[in-house]
Parts: C-alpha cells; sequence; structure tokens
C-alpha cells in the first residue's frame, strides 16, 4: 500500500481469469433478468391492453347511439362483437428484466408478445415493451410502453 491506497495489479494467467470471471458474472446476470412474470401482473398487463382495444369501439359506438344516427343492428351487432372478443388477450411469449423477488418497488421492462382472439392485435403491434413496478400494497401497476432499446439496456 502506497499512502493509503490499494494497488491491484493483474497480468498474466491472473488477468485472464479476471477477465473471464467478469464476463461469466456479466452473463449470468442478463440470463437471470430473464424471468417470468407471476400471474397476476400479466392479469394487470391484460386489462390495461383489454381496455386500450376496446376503447376505439366503445367511443364510436357510443358517438353513433348520442348522434342518434341510424344504425343497422348488423352494424352495431359487429361493433359489439369486436369489443367482446378484443378481450380475448393471450401471451404466447413474456419475458422480463430487472426482476428482483421479495424488493418492493423495483421496476421491470416487460417484453410481451399479443394474441387478440387468436391473431393479431387490432392494432397490428405483436410485440410491446412495459414497464412495470410492484407495489406491496397495490400489487402489480403497469406504469406505460417504452422501447425495445429500454428492455435491451435494463441490465439491473
Amino acid at each position: 500500500m502506497k499512502g493509503g491506497a490499494l494497488e491491484l495489479k493483474l497480468t498474466g494467467p491472473t488477468a485472464i481469469l479476471g477477465v473471464v470471471a467478469a464476463l461469466a458474472f456479466m452473463a449470468y446476470r442478463m440470463v437471470s433478468m430473464q424471468t417470468e412474470l407471476e400471474t397476476e401482473a400479466l392479469e394487470e398487463l391484460k386489462v390495461s391492453l383489454a381496455t386500450e382495444y376496446a376503447g376505439a369501439e366503445v367511443a364510436a359506438l357510443s358517438e353513433a347511439l348520442e348522434s342518434n344516427a341510424p344504425i343497422g343492428s348488423q352494424d352495431a351487432a359487429a361493433r359489439v362483437e369486436r369489443i367482446v372478443s378484443s378481450q380475448n388477450i393471450s401471451f404466447p411469449s413474456v419475458s422480463a428484466r430487472g426482476l428482483w423477488k421479495g424488493r418492493d418497488g423495483d421496476e421491470v421492462i416487460v417484453k410481451v408478445e399479443i394474441e387478440v382472439d387468436g391473431g393479431p392485435p387490432p392494432d397490428g403491434e405483436r410485440i410491446r415493451y412495459y414497464r412495470m413496478r410492484y407495489r406491496g400494497l397495490g400489487g402489480w401497476h403497469v406504469r406505460g410502453r417504452t422501447s425495445a432499446w429500454s428492455y435491451r439496456l435494463k441490465a439491473f
């Protein structure tokens, strides 16, 4: 030690071993981030998506009813059918980064593949990214959409 500072010199095989250990730790951390979300979190995400998908159809139907414009029974039935089918949401693929079990308030970035009634979602976006947070008293909460870059960069 010189002047209270600790010097650490790695050379030769020790340096290589240090670099390999650091890379192995980083690889482990990245793999451990790919955890599945609890059922409760996915249900919260389904509610958020169902509200979004049904919103446009409900607004259009409500506007037509308020304007007293004649609505054909087939048109109204088709809109109601689209509203009902938009509630049938499934996630063929889910992955998350940043999930630390037992830590209240940590933010998680979630990547989901979305299917609505067995097909693509109404907006055509099959892959989406969301920020979610867990609170002990309130459970899971969808904080909003985010980008693929946020998902890729979320390491810890």
